[in-house]
């Protein structure tokens, strides 16, 4: 999930760049990532891996 977000959060940063990177259909919304975070997180504390 880390991976995920920190990809997504490349892509984003890509698009807010230049809106000409955003694909058709949208981009990763800062809801969204913020919302991968919380998940890596949540596995993390549950997996005693924090």
């Amino acid at each position: 999930l880390w991976k995920l977000s920190i990809i997504a959060e490349g892509v984003l940063r890509r698009i807010l760049d230049d809106p000409r990177n955003k694909a058709e259909h949208g981009g990763p919304t800062v809801a969204l990532i913020d919302g991968i975070v919380a998940r890596a997180v949540l596995t993390a504390d549950q997996l005693g891996l924090s």
